[in-house]
């Protein structure tokens, strides 16, 4: 796109015409160009639900009215689906979209999509609230659009709208910011956040700030401010990051794939006073190995010992989560194996085993639409990520499922479509 902007604005290359924006007036001729070469939009319907669908249960134990903020929602699907999430549990609520992409908040506003962007959503989901014309594209129904506004927002440059706020979701978003931004970000959030509010990030993102911690609520992974008490003044906010800023992280990202290459995750606040950097990788890959050694010899304690070591190192590897919650589901400690696998589905949204195992440890408990969009996810998944992506440590991947497995189940066919 920003070659193309390029062209269309008679410039040979982009650095020259990214240089033409320092006048004031192509700048705001160019802005929503320059927006949408410079942020990611990428979101689709139902992503990571399991978190959505905690955060609609703890918001509902409150008993009362909830305000939701949706920072950095793009063109509204998590919007749309964590609204859905909070009507199903029988919650009065308000939630405000916000992003600084015109374009992308202009489909929210619509609330139009091709039929196919729905289909990790239940027939159910989809029937009662969505109409469809036909001919492949459905449209939000009222039920859901009476809860909902959008707004044009910079989370870099402008104050947060209007609190209190019962929660902020924003995720997926800080990941593009730099640590002094991201800082700056979350300061805003406290200043709107209710005593008692949380922030839903990413499982990969983290406040960067002791003024947070963790604030846990069931299966839901939030976090809090320390003292449950907002600022008594805004925050200084900064200018957004640049283009070119935004161009070399993602080069970064698009890197080798982590089998190949493992990946330190991002810096995670232990306590509120102290980080902690993340060990060597050889450490972490050595406990993991000795923890499944000890898994499949019946070494529980030796084992539960290792992996919980592991995490203690490493807390952001999926895998580890879920094959602690593989030896939980053998030991018989069923909540602890489902609060596992719920872990590593927070952390690595595609991590398709730990989705197909807690399938099998619902049956009995759960609603029909929430075992088919875990099946669905897990199958649809599965297609696309092989098992080798998926695990640092190849001894990992033996106590996984294969795809001839998922496919071998009786409905794989109704989950499939």
């Amino acid at each position: 796109m920003a070659h193309a902007r390029a062209e269309a604005t008679g410039h040979s290359e982009v650095g020259s015409w990214v240089a033409s924006l320092r006048d004031p007036a192509t700048l705001k001729t160019e802005e929503p160009s320059f927006v949408q070469v410079a942020t990611v939009g990428f979101t689709f319907f139902d992503r990571d639900r399991a978190q959505l669908d905690a955060l609609a249960v703890s918001l509902a134990r409150r008993g009362r009215p909830v305000r939701v903020w949706s920072a950095g929602c793009s063109s509204g699907e998590e919007v749309w689906t964590l609204a859905l999430a909070l009507l199903q549990q029988g919650v009065t609520f308000s939630i405000h979209g916000s992003d600084v992409d015109t374009a992308r908040l202009e489909v929210a506003r619509r609330g139009c999509y091709a039929a196919e962007r729905l289909q990790r959503l239940t027939d159910t989901e989809r029937r009662a609230y969505f109409s469809s014309d036909g001919r492949g594209v459905c449209t939000v129904a009222e039920a859901l659009r009476e809860h909902v506004t959008f707004a044009v927002h910079n989370l870099a440059d402008q104050p947060p709208p209007s609190g209190p706020f019962d929660a902020i979701v924003c995720r997926n978003v800080l990941m593009y910011f730099t640590p002094r931004a991201t800082r700056a970000v979350m300061a805003g959030f406290r200043h709107v956040l209710s005593a008692d509010g949380v922030a839903l990030l990413a499982g990969h993102e983290t406040p960067l700030d002791p003024a947070w911690v963790r604030r846990d609520d069931g299966d839901l992974l939030a976090w809090g401010p320390t003292d449950g008490a907002v600022p008594s003044a805004r925050p200084r906010l900064l200018a957004a990051p640049l283009a070119s800023d935004l161009t070399r992280r993602r080069a970064r990202a698009s890197g080798p794939p982590r089998s190949a290459v493992p990946s330190l995750p991002p810096l995670r606040l232990m306590a509120p006073t102290e980080a902690k950097v993340p060990p060597a990788p050889s450490a972490v890959h050595c406990l993991v190995q000795r923890a499944c050694e000890g898994l499949a010899a019946h070494r529980w304690t030796e084992a539960l010992d290792d992996f919980t070591a592991a995490i203690g190192l490493q807390p952001d590897w999926p895998e580890i989560h879920y094959l602690l919650g593989v030896l939980h589901r053998k030991t018989g400690d069923l909540e602890s194996s489902r609060r596992a696998l719920r872990r590593a589905l927070y952390l690595e949204d595609q991590f398709w085993p730990a989705a197909w195992l807690l399938s099998g440890m619902l049956d009995a408990q759960a609603e029909r639409g929430q075992l088919d969009r875990l099946r669905s996810g897990a199958i649809a998944d599965a297609q696309v990520r092989p098992v080798a992506e998926l695990f640092h440590v190849p001894d990992g991947a033996a106590w996984s499922p294969t795809v001839d497995q998922l496919m071998a189940h009786p409905h794989a066919r109704r989950w499939r479509s």
